[in-house]
């Protein structure tokens, strides 16, 4: 696990992945492996391919009749197959290095900090969204992305805040409608769904 002094800096810590992710790296080496011992060796980071293994080679079946060779997460997750795990875990960790192991390095300022962009119209739900890197969605589901969060720390004397628009659309409706109940219910911190 990377262990990380209060006082060092995230360059310092960044140096150091490249060592750290020797286990990840193999571990994709070994998810690869698994995810091609057939006759014939099939790329599973290529949806075609993948598609030919799923619905061709294994035989899974239409999952979704929208999408009947579909190979996303949305349609792997409903598949009953070993192979699906190994797929699902190599995309994860193989996501973890390219979008945050590999880019993070790059994105160090003269200051020796990582500034990330903030869109408020990024994301077609209307949310705010972290750019360059994307800081928002590092995955805790597997230690490694519990690993690259540590690298995030605040200087000392400050300390993070985690800010949210909770529930932004129906508060302005409440607003907009003037009703008393669903404006007493925010006024109240009452849960609205319920």
């Amino acid at each position: 696990k990377l262990s990380i002094k209060y006082n060092e800096k995230a360059e310092e810590i960044l140096a150091r992945f490249s060592e750290e992710l020797l286990p990840y790296k193999e571990q994709l080496d070994t998810l690869r492996a698994q995810g091609i011992k057939l006759d014939n060796p099939v790329n599973i980071s290529s949806p075609k391919q993948l598609g030919f293994l799923l619905y061709d080679v294994l035989k899974v079946g239409v999952i979704d009749k929208k999408s009947p060779r579909g190979t996303g997460e949305d349609i792997l997750v409903k598949i009953d197959h070993p192979i699906v795990k190994t797929i699902l875990e190599y995309r994860a960790v193989k996501k973890l290095i390219g979008t945050y192991i590999d880019k993070l390095p790059t994105c160090l300022e003269s200051d020796g900090k990582i500034h990330c962009n903030f869109n408020q119209y990024g994301a077609r739900t209307g949310r705010f969204s972290s750019s360059n890197p994307n800081l928002q969605n590092i995955p805790t589901r597997f230690d490694l992305g519990k690993q690259i969060r540590k690298v995030f720390k605040p200087e000392p004397g400050f300390v993070f805040v985690d800010a949210d628009y909770s529930q932004i659309e129906l508060r302005i409706l409440a607003h907009m409608s003037k009703d008393p109940l669903f404006v007493d219910a925010f006024n109240n911190g009452d849960d609205i769904h319920t």
